[in-house]
């Protein structure tokens, strides 16, 4: 699935008309066919770092405090992105 600037779109496909007059014809129908397409509920990135609580054992997540044996990309339990890999 991809997230899209549906205002951008729109303005952008505005200024790829031939002519006003085209102009004045489309831009309702374009709208609303951009308006009319499914949206998802995107949510900000977190961003977290892994600490680590005794030396080369284990590492706790800086959001969630979840404990990890490895230092991966992301937390396994609450997604944050990993600054500190």
């Amino acid at each position: 699935m991809r997230l899209i600037d549906a205002d951008r779109l729109f303005s952008e496909s505005m200024l790829k008309l031939a002519s006003p007059g085209e102009l004045e014809v489309v831009i309702g129908v374009r709208k609303e066919e951009i308006d009319a397409q499914p949206t998802i509920d995107a949510e900000p990135v977190k961003n977290g770092k892994w600490i680590q609580i005794h030396p080369f054992e284990k590492f706790i997540c800086s959001e969630c405090k979840c404990q990890s044996d490895y230092k991966w990309n992301f937390c396994p339990i609450c997604g944050a992105k990993m600054e500190n890999i």
